[in-house]
């Protein structure tokens, strides 16, 4: 009976010793789970990495890409002040002209020679009234206010130029202007082109020594014809050498044709 307990009992130790050595066995094999000890599995961290070139500065991380629906913060920008624009004045630079220069003053009972536009201007330079030429030719140009030709006559050597300027009009002269008519003609050396019957001429017969042509106003006063303000009625008459002419009507103008010669009043 003992021996049969004691076989009993050492059956059992081999079993025991079996499963003991099993168990450590497979504790080895599995890690400290089959030791019977519960670990909870913890995921490994990474180490972090350290750049080869300086031992204390670690490479950055990548930032996290921004989703397309997130909204960029924008930051308030400061509201600037409007300044006022300068105001800039524009000086005109004068031109320098290679003819004779305009005199920016008013003129008296002279007028010079000019050529230079802008033109003198009636009542502001010049006054109104009538001037004439008798000092050889002259080419005599007048507008009006809004720049047309109004008047335009050309004189030869000893011709005579007589104008009525008025208010407004600009004179373009190539000859020196005087003002007022020219003193009355008595007899002989009467130069040829414009004349005022009443004015520089008095009425009576005069005779020309060459053959030619005069015209004379008919219905115009001669402050319109010297303004080249002409109608039908305007008269050109012929002068036959040495045979005397009348003329003799009050406030009229008479032109008389350079070829007339030399004019003379009889009586």
């Amino acid at each position: 009976m003992r021996w049969k307990s004691a076989k009993l009992s050492l059956l059992a130790l081999s079993v025991f010793l079996l499963i003991f050595g099993a168990v450590y066995l497979i504790s080895e094999l599995n890690g400290p789970q089959s030791k019977g000890v519960s670990v909870t599995s913890v995921p490994k961290t990474p180490s972090p990495t350290f750049s080869a070139t300086n031992s204390t500065s670690r490479t950055p991380t990548a930032e996290p890409t921004r989703s397309e629906s997130q909204t960029p913060i924008r930051s308030k920008e400061p509201k600037l002040e409007k300044t006022k624009k300068p105001k800039f004045t524009m000086t005109p630079t004068p031109t320098k002209s290679s003819t004779k220069q305009v005199v920016p003053v008013k003129f008296g009972n002279t007028i010079p020679i000019n050529e230079i536009y802008p033109f003198p201007i009636v009542g502001k330079q010049i006054d109104p009234g009538y001037y004439h030429n008798s000092q050889g030719a002259c080419d005599l140009l007048v507008y009006d206010k809004k720049g047309n030709e109004i008047f335009s006559e050309q004189s030869g050597i000893g011709q005579q130029v007589i104008i009525y300027l008025q208010a407004e009009d600009q004179v373009q002269n190539y000859c020196i202007l005087k003002k007022g008519l020219p003193p009355i003609y008595q007899g002989e050396n009467i130069p040829t082109g414009m004349h005022i019957i009443n004015g520089d001429l008095k009425p009576g017969n005069y005779t020309t020594s060459n053959n030619c042509f005069y015209w004379i106003t008919k219905g115009n006063s001669a402050l319109d014809y010297t303004r080249g303000v002409t109608n039908d009625n305007d008269q050109r008459f012929a002068s036959t050498a040495s045979v005397a002419f009348s003329i003799g009507n009050i406030n009229e103008a008479v032109f008389f044709h350079s070829g007339c010669g030399v004019i003379t009043k009889v009586s």
